[in-house]
């Protein structure tokens, strides 16, 4: 993640979370905490259950999230064009809705 030096001022908080994988950034803007997350979760399904329980565990409780990154995964075929036409369901889906919920 790269942030233009004249926003360095403005940071609250910033950490590498998981190496390699996500880090995440928290400003303070006119009062109101902003935290960005950036990630690359992994190719296997095993692997992303772990890393959304993971992010669930060592993220901040925050209000104001904003995500982005490379996710490996799809919620719904209208999503995806090509490749492996498979959503997530069962463990995954559990997992990252829980991780939704908590931003």
């Amino acid at each position: 993640m790269s942030i233009n030096s004249k926003w360095k001022e403005e940071i609250v908080q910033y950490e590498v979370v998981i190496p390699g994988r996500a880090q995440y950034v928290i400003f303070k803007l006119r009062g109101l905490e902003l935290g960005c997350l950036n990630l690359y979760a992994p190719n296997r399904v095993t692997k992303r259950i772990n890393f959304w329980a993971q992010l669930y565990d060592v993220l901040p409780s925050l209000e104001n999230w904003c995500v982005a990154g490379d996710f490996n995964m799809i919620e719904n075929l209208k999503d995806r064009k090509g490749g492996c036409q498979v959503t997530i369901d069962g463990q995954e889906l559990a997992c990252w809705e829980g991780f939704c919920y908590k931003l």
